[in-house]
């Protein structure tokens, strides 16, 4: 196994209605179709992406086979059999055993807690992993689901507001959490 992969393969992730499994170039169709939906967000680099035609180019980076595995994306099918209705990917930072948490949910199934879901079991996989000693999240101030998810799962809030990324020429403010593995075990413990 190479030493700086976090998993070597992949693994798949299964929850009570989900089935996370390493995405593929071939979800490309469905992550446009979810991105195109005019509730998704336009101010997400995901978006932005798919605007600027360099979507397929990012996905083939994220599931190219010979990675070094400081980048890791899965993609969400419904056990019901809709296949990639969102994706989640934790990616290494510079602080050894810190790791930045992405997802996102096609807008058609936004309101069913599917994310809390799939977010829960990545986190539960990944803590168990040595290489893992806590995992950051930024989002969007008006993402508020998203801080509320954030904040359920146990995410401790950072500094306020401040300009993380850029969508068509416009800084975007993030508010950032982090969780750190003592924290998730301990709420496991209690059973939160």
């Amino acid at each position: 196994m190479n030493p700086t992969m976090l998993f070597d393969p992949l693994p798949k992730i299964e929850t009570p209605r989900c089935v996370i499994r390493p995405a593929t170039c071939d979800d490309l169709q469905l992550i446009e179709t979810a991105v195109e939906d005019p509730k998704f967000p336009r101010r997400l680099p995901l978006s932005e992406m798919h605007r600027q035609g360099s979507l397929s180019k990012w996905l083939a980076r994220m599931c190219h086979p010979g990675g070094t595995g400081t980048s890791l994306l899965w993609s969400v099918d419904l056990r019901s059999g809709d296949i990639c209705i969102g994706q989640i990917g934790l990616s290494a930072r510079q602080e050894v055993g810190d790791w930045a948490l992405s997802f996102w949910i096609a807008p058609r199934l936004w309101g069913n807690s599917l994310s809390s879901e799939v977010v829960a079991a990545l986190l539960e996989k990944a803590f168990l992993q040595d290489k893992v000693t806590q995992v950051w999240a930024a989002t969007a101030v008006w993402n508020k689901p998203s801080i509320a998810l954030l904040l359920r799962l146990g995410f401790l809030q950072l500094a306020g507001a401040r300009v993380g990324y850029v969508v068509d020429d416009e800084p975007q403010e993030v508010l950032e959490f982090v969780l750190p593995k003592r924290v998730w075990v301990n709420r496991a413990k209690k059973g939160a």
